[in-house]
């Protein structure tokens, strides 16, 4: 068991922050390949909304890593329920230690997994 999972029972909340952190450093580097690659696989969700291979492999990464970790934690993603299953291939991130480092907020402390809601992207 790494740090973080023994971190995870005192302060579920910068946990989950690291965790969420961890993550989106993983799909930055997804979005950099698809992008370098050229082969976006542009969709249009709606007039003038549109969305990528890149969003949508992001958007499976970052919910996959969370949900395996977190799996009473609700997620609200920019790119819709509709895009995609969790990836069970997907492997697991260490947390950002940076983040860990940091002091919890008081009024944080206590939280359960079921008083977490992550919304990953901005909704349009």
């Amino acid at each position: 068991m790494h740090r973080g999972m023994a971190f995870q029972k005192k302060h579920l909340y910068l946990n989950v922050l690291a965790t969420a952190v961890s993550a989106a450093e993983k799909a930055g580097e997804i979005i950099r390949q698809v992008m370098s690659s050229g082969n976006l696989e542009i969709v249009l969700k709606g007039v003038n909304d549109p969305q990528t291979a890149a969003d949508r492999s992001a958007q499976v990464t970052i919910t996959s890593i969370l949900s395996k970790r977190f799996p009473k934690l609700k997620i609200i993603a920019e790119e819709g329920d509709d895009i995609g299953k969790l990836d069970a291939n997907i492997p697991d991130c260490i947390p950002s230690e940076l983040v860990l480092k940091e002091k919890c907020p008081q009024n944080l402390t206590g939280l359960n997994e079921e008083d977490v809601m992550l919304i990953q992207g901005l909704p349009r």
